[in-house]
């Protein structure tokens, strides 16, 4: 393999730890029951800014930890995460530009279906 796949994974799964305890530590200021989606941003950052082998680990890891963390049906998590990958990638990826602000639009109208 490539240096550059191994550097793109490392910073992957560091993301996802950092991701991981944010969405477990970090309160919402006036919605104590409420935690941040950052497992959900972390997947659409990758799928509208990466190869599609990359979005889709990032899909695939990210469902697991989902699913671990939260009361939902096994395999929910993860078929969302990655539909809403191949979705981000194939469909909103060519059609708009590659910027910070096209990520927070397309996490934007994803979360409400979450």
């Amino acid at each position: 393999m490539k240096p550059r796949v191994w550097t793109t994974l490392l910073v992957l799964f560091v993301l996802l730890a950092f991701a991981l305890i944010g969405r477990t530590f970090l309160p919402v200021p006036f919605l104590p029951s409420v935690c941040w989606e950052l497992l959900l941003a972390l997947c659409i950052y990758y799928a509208m800014r990466r190869e599609a082998v990359f979005s889709g680990i990032a899909a695939f890891c990210c469902g697991i930890l989902e699913e671990g963390l939260c009361l939902l049906p096994a395999g929910f998590a993860m078929l969302f995460f990655l539909g809403s990958a191949l979705l981000c990638h194939n469909v909103l990826r060519p059609q708009m530009n590659e910027s910070c602000f096209s990520c927070a639009i397309v996490g934007a109208a994803v979360f409400p279906v979450w």
